[in-house]
């Protein structure tokens, strides 16, 4: 699955690790609001350029490092 955004270059890093973190408290949101142990975890990798389907960036959280691919 995936979530498309169209927003300005300069705010494009800092709304996709906007996102990959909400993705990462899914588990504890679920588990809180539904009261149910949701243990999956959950994560997810950011793509952007400047058009859709011409990824010049990448960015993923891993072991608490936020990591490019440029």
């Amino acid at each position: 699955d995936s979530v498309i955004f169209d927003t300005m270059p300069h705010e494009v890093e800092r709304l996709a690790k906007l996102s990959i973190t909400a993705f990462e408290d899914l588990p504890e949101i679920i588990s809180d609001y539904f009261g149910v142990n949701f243990n999956l975890p959950m994560t997810g990798e950011a793509e952007w350029g400047p058009s859709y389907g011409t990824i010049t960036n990448k960015l993923k959280h891993e072991g608490g490092l936020w990591l490019t691919d440029q």
